[in-house]
């Protein structure tokens, strides 16, 4: 189910790095800004916590936000960019864009994959690779879907899952790079992992090492046992001889 997303603001005259940062370390809140939609920017101050809030949940990143300015809510936005501190569990700055009725925009949404638990390929020794955990499409505001969702319980071992093998909802469309064939574009595989296999092929190698080594052994065992067995005969001979 959707979930309403909404964020509480208010509009800020006082502009610059000096009135950024008194607003961070006095009032717990940080400047934002909302623009696009035909209408002029806006300087805005958000509520740190509320935004930090909000981002604990991941649909926050690709979902229609309600932004509402001083009380009166405006067109919905996305969120668009975002400044986190360098070492610090804090936001610095946010920017929104607005997103206008009936126009297709482009938007970046998370894929989400399912039935890990029953794929084949995990359960005969594979280790899924998701590789690609975002995807751009372009739809009209209303059909943005939260997520795109990907079931891989019929996923075989080194199986790939194509992007062409994506069912996309209604009105959405993929964005790929300028050359890019989806039928050649992997998002998932499953494939064993290469250290395992590495490693069984050493203790192949290493098998096949040994019964070479016992065989060689084996052979140069039986040579010296001819070889002192010819030196026995020959020393025999020679004692006869001497004898007669």
């Amino acid at each position: 189910m959707s979930k309403d997303f909404v964020i509480e603001s208010t509009l800020r005259t006082d502009e610059g790095k000096g009135a950024s940062r008194r607003l961070r370390r006095l009032e717990n809140k940080i400047p934002a800004v909302v623009y696009g939609g035909g209408e002029p920017a806006q300087s805005l101050s958000i509520d740190h916590n509320q935004i930090l809030h909000a981002l604990e949940d991941d649909r926050f990143y690709s979902s229609l936000i309600k932004l509402k300015v001083d009380g009166k809510e405006t067109d919905r936005v996305i969120l668009k960019a975002l400044q986190r501190h360098a070492y610090k569990s804090k936001i610095v700055h946010a920017d929104f864009q607005r997103v206008p009725k009936g126009v297709a925009m482009k938007f970046t949404v998370p894929v989400v994959v399912s039935g890990e638990e029953t794929c084949p390929g995990v359960r005969n020794g594979g280790v899924l690779s998701l590789l690609e955990s975002q995807l751009e499409i372009s739809c009209l505001p209303r059909h943005l879907p939260e997520q795109l969702d990907i079931d891989v319980s019929a996923l075989e071992l080194d199986g790939v899952y194509h992007i062409s093998d994506l069912t996309l909802p209604e009105g959405v469309e993929l964005m790929l790079g300028e050359g890019a064939v989806a039928e050649e574009m992997p998002l998932i595989s499953v494939k064993v992992p290469k250290v395992i296999v590495d490693v069984e092929q050493e203790v192949a190698d290493e098998d096949a090492e040994g019964e070479g080594d016992e065989a060689q052994a084996a052979a140069e065992g039986e040579t010296e046992a001819k070889d002192s067995s010819d030196e026995t005969k020959a020393e025999g001979s020679d004692e006869s001889k001497g004898e007669a």
